[in-house]
């Protein structure tokens, strides 16, 4: 006979002592430890004292049925999970409806059959063990589960306190990146975007590709500049390079323009992923600024080295100068004596020539020597006026077409003998300049004779044309040529001074960058473009408003009475 686990508890409860007996002998038999009751009252209190592992309850009682003790013990939180299993002899199917109705899990009838009795009550009591081990296991795992989400709310909290602190310091970031005026991107160690402020955000958008957040960046800038891309890659391999690496190139958006590419590497280590800081710096102006500063150690070089020889070179000059003529009247006087005297004696040798050969000669070399004497001269006083340190303008109301009509009077013969085809065009309503006339007509002079020496024959063109923009409150002057044009490699090189591609025919290199620095003592600027084979422009563009240096003004109609501070 099968036994039961200890200490297993049925209750009965029916007013037949008989049925009592009966059911109390089969369950001794069995094992499992029984109390009995005549009356439901009385085994409510006994349950609610020492709840039994199962109830063995008989329907039909006097003052209390078994329906009634049923729904008062599923009332109480402890008693409703004891199985409850009806005694009847009733096979009635609405008293079994109602028995489950009350909350019976089964029933036994009258007469018992003993092994259907010990059946059932030990199929329930099983299923009653395995529902508290269940719900142990099921309190025991729902503490676990309090226990995991406690932790996991600390987690979340943790985590959305860091989150916060993160949002913050990244708002702070980007508050910062947004203070720099340059375009500033921020990289992972992937090289993707991760961060940028409106100025970078701008300057892709000027260069036609625009830049997004976790976009790779050399997606980005792979059609523009592959040295920066590979320097990224090598940074994000960890190749050996210096702290920051600084690139140059021609700005994207306007090719005219240089700027610099700054990258700042950010080490990787167990708090950061590591990454790229990249700024980009347009610096035109600086390079502006070093060629000007370079070009004024040129001026203070040639200032030192002309003030230097100026004065011996000018005394042999002079001294030569004022000798050859008087060379040149002895020659005059004595030539007809030797000239009667080839005549009576023939032809006779002085030094390593024959008379009759060193009279053609003769006043040619004399000619030669002035000239070159004066060359010598000029080229001095040239310099003198280039290196020395004269920034101030004798200002005074200056009608620029009045300029260019002087300076083509100046050339006109160059002009007929260079080309046939000369034109001029004077732009109308065009206020005066306030300007110094005389250096200005020394440019436009500069310009269209430059403009006539480019010209390989008289059947190409040169145009001088003036023009106003209201807007910008600025004059220009063009002065373009059909001449053979500059070389892209000399184009930067024309304003230095002494450069020259004229040096055969007497080119000093020195007008240009006398040009320049006129025109830039008027707050102006030249622009210059050429292409060869076909022509030059050259552009000179002056605003209305006072030039910089020292100045007198003068009133309209008194630039004769000239004068420097």
């Amino acid at each position: 006979m099968k036994k039961t686990t200890a200490a297993e508890t049925v209750m009965i409860v029916d007013d037949t002592p008989a049925n009592l007996r009966c059911l109390q002998e089969i369950l001794h038999l069995r094992g499992y430890r029984v109390v009995s009751f005549l009356q439901g009252e009385s085994a409510l209190r006994a349950a609610v004292k020492n709840p039994p592992d199962v109830i063995l309850l008989d329907i039909m009682m006097p003052d209390m049925n078994g329906f009634e003790v049923c729904e008062r013990l599923k009332t109480d939180p402890v008693l409703r999970r004891i199985p409850v299993l009806f005694i009847s002899a009733l096979s009635d199917r609405e008293d079994k409806t109602r028995a489950f109705a009350a909350g019976g899990v089964d029933y036994v009838t009258k007469p018992f059959d003993e092994q259907e009795v010990l059946t059932r009550i030990d199929t329930h009591l099983n299923l009653y063990r395995l529902n508290r081990e269940l719900e142990g296991m099921v309190e025991e795992r729902t503490a676990e589960l309090i226990e995991a989400n406690e932790t996991l709310k600390q987690e979340i909290s943790v985590r959305k306190r860091v989150e916060e602190q993160l949002c913050s310091h990244q708002l702070l970031l980007q508050s910062v990146f947004e203070g720099i005026a340059e375009p500033l991107i921020l990289l992972d160690g992937a090289l993707r975007v991760k961060l940028y402020n409106n100025s970078a955000a701008a300057y892709y958008q000027a260069a036609g590709t625009g830049i997004t957040r976790n976009e790779a960046f050399d997606a980005i800038e792979r059609r523009m500049d592959h040295e920066l891309c590979d320097t990224l890659r090598n940074l994000a391999k960890g190749v050996a390079c210096d702290p920051i690496v600084h690139l140059e190139r021609k700005a994207i958006a306007d090719p005219e323009r240089i700027e610099q590419v700054s990258l700042y590497p950010i080490e990787r280590n167990e708090s950061t992923a590591g990454g790229t800081i990249i700024r980009i710096a347009d610096i035109t102006e600086e390079r502006r600024r070093s060629q000007e500063m370079a070009q004024a150690d040129k001026l203070i070089a040639l200032g030192t080295l002309v003030a230097g020889v100026a004065h011996e070179i000018n005394n042999p000059a002079h001294v030569i100068l004022l000798n050859t003529p008087a060379i040149s009247e002895v020659w005059q006087h004595i030539q007809p004596i030797l000239d009667e005297h080839l005549a009576s004696n023939g032809d006779f040798p002085v030094g390593n020539l024959l008379y009759s050969e060193l009279k053609q000669e003769v006043p040619a070399l004399l000619s030669d020597i002035e000239s070159s004497a004066n060359r010598i001269k000029r080229i001095v006083s040239v310099l003198k006026g280039y290196s020395a340190k004269n920034n101030n303008l004798v200002l005074a109301p200056v009608d620029i077409n009045t300029v260019v009509e002087d300076a083509m009077l100046l050339m006109g013969h160059r002009i007929k003998k260079s080309t046939g085809r000369f034109h001029v065009a004077y732009g109308q309503g065009i206020p005066s300049l306030t300007a110094d006339g005389q250096k200005l007509e020394q440019v436009v002079v500069n310009l269209i004779a430059n403009a006539l020496e480019s010209l390989p024959d008289k059947n190409r063109a040169v145009w001088v044309e003036t023009s106003y923009d209201s807007e910008k409150q600025e004059v220009t002057i063009d002065v373009r040529d059909e001449g053979i044009g500059i070389p892209p490699a000399l184009i930067s090189r024309i304003m230095d001074p002494f450069f020259t591609t004229k040096k055969a025919t007497g080119g000093t290199g020195l007008g240009m960058a006398i040009a320049e620095q006129i025109i830039k003592l008027h707050h102006g600027h030249i622009e210059v473009a050429s292409e060869e084979g076909a022509g030059s422009t050259f552009k000179v563009t002056l605003p209305l408003s006072r030039s910089r240096g020292k100045a007198i003004f003068l009133p309209a109609g008194k630039e004769s009475n000239r004068g420097v501070l």
